[in-house]
C-alpha cells in the first residue's frame, strides 16, 4: 500500500493545473504547506515515543491497534495534503517560478520553454511529499525497535536466530530501498526517458517537439520499464542468488519444474533480519525473479518456505501480472471513454473546459483505481494462497509428485502417491498412466486465468502448511493479525478462507469458479470498453484521447 501511495505523489504532480490561481499568497501557501508536513511528523514522533515506553508493560491490545491505524492514516495524509497544496494553495507556481530559474543551465538546446522538461520540476516539486514520507521512518522509529526488541523474547522461546534490534541508519537504508528506491526508481526513469527523448529531438529536428508530443513517449517508455524493471529491482534492492548448496534450493527447483513455472532465479533478499517477506517479479521467464528475504528463510520451517514460495508461484501461474497490466488498460479506456464522455457533457465549452476536463478525468481514475484495485488485488492473493494449499496438499509429508507438462524422460523423481483423500487420487490417475516401472508424469489440467492443480483441493495439510507461514510472517513483521491492509485483506480473513476451503472438497472448486466468473467479466468489459472507443472514434469522429 505504501509504495502506491508514493506513485500517486507521482501521479498528482503530472496532472496539468495551469487554470487554477493560489488560494492564498505565495509565501502564506507555501509556509502552510510544509508546515502541515512537519507538524504530522511531530505529531508521529511523539505518538511512537509514548507507545515505545509502554512496550513490554502490559499487553497492548487495542492501542497497538490504534496505533497502526493512525499511522495508516498518515502515510494517506501525504498524498492527500500534497493534492490540497497544489490545487489550492498553489505549491505548483511556486515550484514553476523555482524551477524556471534553471532555464539557462539547459546546455542552450531549443527547449521553447521549461514546461519541455519533466524531471526538474517533478525532482523539486515532489521533494516536500518525499522528505514527510522520510519524516515518518524517523518518526515510527522509536516504536517499531521496540517492538523488534519485544520480538526478540518470541525467538528465543522459539529457539531461533537472534539479531540485534536495528541501528536508524540501518532501518533507513532498508526503507529507503524497499520503498523510496523500489517505487520511484522505475517512474523517475520514464520521465527522464521522455526528457532525454525531447532533447534528442530538439537537437537534431527542424522544430521542437511540442510537451503533448513529449508526455505521448511516456506510454510506451512505461510499458518498456514495466517489462524490464526486475533488471532494474534486483539491483536496486540488495540480493543476490540463493546459494546452490542451500538445503532448499533443490526443493524449490523441484516446486517450479512440477508445476511448469519458470524464472530466471530465486534471490535472496538481503535485509539485515528486518524483514520477512517475498516477490516475485517478470513477466517473461527470461527476466522473472522470485525474492525471499533472509528474516524469511531465517525464522520459518521448510515447509513453510516452501508454501511461501508457492503462494509466489501462484502468482505466476494464474498470470495475475498480466491481469494487472489488463486492469490498467481497461481503467484507461473507460476514464478516457464513458467518464471522459460524461465529464465533457458536465463541464460543456466553456473558458479553460479542455484543462478542467483532464483534471477532473485524472482524478476520476485515481478515485476509481483505489476500490477496484485494492479490490482485485485481495482476490489474486486469496487465489495465491489456494494454489499454494494445493501444491503443499499435493506434497504432503514431504513426498513429491512429479508433475510435468512435456519432456518426462527430465523427471529425476518417480511418480509417488500421497497420503490422504488427494493422494489416492494422484495414485489412481498415476497408475492409470503409466505402466509398470515406468516415471510417470501427472499433468496439472489448466484453469481459468493460468495453470493451477485443477482436479486438486484444499486439503487440511496444505491449508495448515500456509496459515502456519501466514502466522510466522505476522510474527516476524510485527503486524496484528486482524489488520486490514488494502491490497492483501487481513491476514486472519485469509487463515479463514483457508480453512473454511479445507473443510470441504467443493468449497475449492466453488472458489475456482467465482475466480474464473473475476477473469471472463474483466475480459467482457474491456473488449465492451474497447469497441465503445472504436466506434465513438472511427464512426462518430469523437477523440477519446
Amino acid at each position: 500500500m505504501s509504495r502506491l501511495l508514493l506513485l500517486f505523489i507521482v501521479v498528482l504532480w503530472m496532472i496539468p493545473r495551469d487554470n487554477l490561481a493560489p488560494a492564498l499568497p505565495v509565501s502564506g501557501g507555501g509556509a502552510l504547506f510544509l508546515g502541515a508536513y512537519a507538524g504530522l511528523v511531530l505529531l508521529v514522533r511523539g505518538l511512537n515515543v509514548w507507545l515505545a515506553r509502554r512496550v513490554g508493560e502490559r499487553p497492548l491490545g487495542k492501542s497497538l491497534d490504534r496505533y497502526n491505524k493512525f499511522t495508516e492514516v498518515a502515510r494517506f495524509f501525504v498524498p492527500v495534503w500534497f493534492a490540497f497544496g497544489l490545487f489550492v494553495l498553489g505549491w505548483g507556481r511556486i515550484v514553476q517560478d523555482l524551477v524556471g530559474g534553471l532555464d539557462p543551465w539547459i546546455v542552450g538546446v531549443r527547449t521553447g520553454s521549461m514546461g519541455y522538461w519533466r524531471l526538474p520540476g517533478l525532482f523539486v516539486g515532489t521533494l516536500p511529499p518525499l522528505l514527510a514520507w522520510v519524516g515518518l521512518w524517523w518518526a515510527q522509529f522509536p516504536a517499531d525497535r521496540a517492538l523488534k526488541e519485544q520480538s526478540l523474547l518470541y525467538q528465543i522461546d522459539a529457539g531461533g536466530p537472534v539479531h540485534a534490534p536495528p541501528t536508524f541508519r540501518a532501518y533507513f537504508a532498508l526503507q529507503f530501498r524497499v520503498q523510496l528506491l523500489l517505487t520511484l526508481a522505475p517512474a523517475f526513469l520514464i520521465v527522464m526517458g521522455r526528457d532525454a527523448i525531447v532533447l534528442l529531438v530538439n537537437m537534431f529536428a527542424d522544430r521542437p517537439m511540442s510537451p503533448d508530443g513529449g508526455d505521448a513517449v511516456m506510454l510506451p517508455l512505461a510499458l518498456g520499464v514495466f517489462v524490464f524493471a526486475p533488471e532494474l529491482i534486483r539491483r536496486v534492492i540488495p540480493t543476490e542468488p540463493l546459494p546452490p548448496d542451500y538445503p532448499l534450493r533443490r526443493r524449490l527447483e523441484v516446486l517450479c519444474a512440477r508445476t511448469n513455472i519458470r524464472c530466471r532465479d530465486v534471490l535472496l533478499w538481503r535485509t539485515q533480519s528486518m524483514l520477512g517477506n517475498a516477490m516475485v517479479m517478470g513477466l517473461f521467464p527470461r527476466i522473472r525473479y522470485i525474492f525471499l528475504s533472509d528474516l524469511l528463510l531465517e525464522t520459518m520451517k521448510d515447509e513453510e518456505i516452501e508454501a511461501v514460495f508457492a503462494h509466489e508461484m501462484g502468482h505466476v501461474a494464474h498470470r495475475h501480472l498480466w491481469w494487472y497490466g489488463l486492469f490498467f488498460i481497461g481503467l484507461m479506456l473507460l476514464t478516457a471513454g464513458p467518464v471522459l464522455m460524461l465529464i465533457s457533457y458536465a463541464v460543456g465549452n466553456g473558458r479553460d473546459a479542455e484543462m478542467v476536463t483532464a483534471q477532473m478525468a485524472a482524478a476520476s481514475q485515481m478515485v476509481l483505481f483505489g476500490p477496484l484495485f485494492g479490490f482485485l488485488s485481495r482476490r489474486f492473493e486469496r487465489q495465491a494462497d489456494v494454489f499454494a494449499a494445493r501444491t503443499m496438499q499435493m506434497t504432503q509429508a514431504g513426498k513429491p509428485v512429479v508433475i510435468s507438462h512435456v519432456n518426462p524422460e527430465a523427471a529425476e523423481v518417480g511418480a509417488a502417491a500421497v497420503d490422504g483423500p488427494a493422494g489416492l487420487f494422484v495414485h489412481k490417475l498415476a497408475t492409470a498412466a503409466i505402466g509398470p516401472g515406468e516415471v510417470g508424469v501427472l499433468s496439472y489440467a489448466p484453469a481459468a486465468g493460468g495453470r493451477s492443480p485443477g482436479h486438486s483441493y484444499v486439503g487440511e495439510y496444505g491449508a495448515a502448511v500456509v496459515v502456519s507461514a501466514l502466522q510466522r510472517v505476522a510474527q516476524v513483521n510485527n503486524i496484528p493479525i486482524h489488520a486490514h491492509e488494502w491490497l492483501h485483506g487481513s491476514i486472519g480473513k485469509r487463515i479463514r478462507h483457508l480453512q473454511e476451503l479445507s473443510g470441504h472438497p467443493d468449497f475449492t472448486h466453488r472458489f475456482d469458479k467465482t475466480m474464473r466468473r473475476l477473469y471472463w467479466g474483466l475480459s467482457a468489459v474491456l473488449v465492451m470498453l474497447a469497441t465503445w472507443l472504436v466506434v465513438q472514434h472511427v464512426v462518430y469522429d469523437v477523440r477519446v484521447f
